[in-house]
């Protein structure tokens, strides 16, 4: 998806410090090169929709939310597959240690 014509461009160093711009860290705001590795290598598959306008990048508010709820969903898709994906060595250890005999061995005094 790309940024439409209606939409409100920011550059990055203003995206940041937005008011709207959520921020995790103690209250401290996202670094900006977290949001240039969001448009670069993005997260899970999922890129932040940029535009260069000459040397500056820019995005809109529309694009961060769209950015932020395609991650959301792209986690929610991969703990779903794991949980339909049985942990073969998880399940191996659970069954190998219900057939562990219970008794234990004494150790001769000396």
């Amino acid at each position: 998806m790309t940024i439409a014509d209606n939409e409100k461009l920011e550059c990055l160093s203003d995206v940041i410090r937005a008011s709207w711009m959520p921020r995790p860290r103690g209250g401290r705001p996202i670094n900006i090169a977290t949001i240039s590795k969001w448009a670069s290598q993005g997260v899970r598959g999922v890129f932040l929709e940029v535009v260069h306008v000459g040397a500056t990048v820019c995005t809109s508010r529309e694009a961060v939310s769209r950015f932020f709820a395609a991650v959301a969903d792209a986690k929610q898709k991969a703990r779903a597959a794991r949980r339909a994906t049985p942990n073969t060595a998880r399940d191996s250890r659970r069954s190998a240690a219900t057939k562990k005999p219970t008794t234990t061995r004494r150790k001769a005094a000396v």
